[in-house]
């Protein structure tokens, strides 16, 4: 069966077998991936794709979370040039940066964002306060609030729900061949290459406060 739909899907999930979007050659802003820390699921070593279970159970592992937290401080320091430890307040030589997360609905991935997101803030200084002086923190606090999407949601697998984690190479030989199918009534892999497309697309049209990047 399908997945259950949300009212999150209205602007930015495309209906059921969509011709493949594509990406425009040049992009406003600037986007990084990042896989979701493991999961409960993936200990157990089963699919978890419904978001009926997948937004409200199967969260990160602990050594999940540390791993998230290790991804940030390499994003902090090869994306925005900040070590862990070093301030940006007074620093003439760093721009604020605008950084968005939007993030899946399932627990598993916002708990990676919330856990990134909060790594991000500690290295970057950010109390989340209006400063003595009453001047806002140079990294805005709602840039780092990560914003869930069901656009962003796990590939939905069909009949294999629940069941072992080896069956995914049954459904990417099937892609292989044709990226249309829907085998075992999975989402095929065009209809999750148009959502997260049209996010993107979605995204483009939006004013980040002017500055080239997300």
């Amino acid at each position: 069966r399908k997945p259950a739909a949300s009212s999150a899907d209205t602007a930015t999930v495309i209906e059921d077998k969509p011709p493949a979007k594509k990406l425009a050659t040049s992009l406003r802003h600037r986007y990084f991936a990042l896989r979701h820390g493991e999961s409960e699921a993936n200990v157990a070593k089963i699919i978890i794709s419904d978001p009926v279970v997948g937004c409200v159970r199967y969260g990160l592992t602990a050594a999940g979370r540390t791993a998230v937290a290790e991804s940030a401080k390499q994003f902090a320091a090869s994306v925005l040039g900040v070590l862990d430890g070093a301030s940006t307040r007074g620093s003439d030589s760093l721009q604020a940066p605008v950084v968005r997360i939007y993030t899946s609905d399932f627990k598993r991935t916002k708990e990676t964002a919330e856990a990134f997101a909060s790594t991000l803030r500690d290295i970057l200084g950010q109390s989340g306060e209006v400063e003595a002086n009453g001047e806002v923190p140079e990294i805005s606090p709602d840039m780092l609030v990560p914003r869930p999407t069901a656009a962003l949601r796990e590939r939905y697998f069909g009949s294999l729900e629940g069941g072992a984690n080896t069956a995914y190479d049954d459904v990417w030989k099937v892609d292989r061949q044709n990226p249309d199918s829907e085998p075992f009534g999975a989402e095929s892999a065009n209809a999750v290459r148009s959502r997260t497309s049209g996010f993107v697309t979605y995204l483009e049209s939006q004013n980040l406060k002017g500055y080239n990047a997300s």
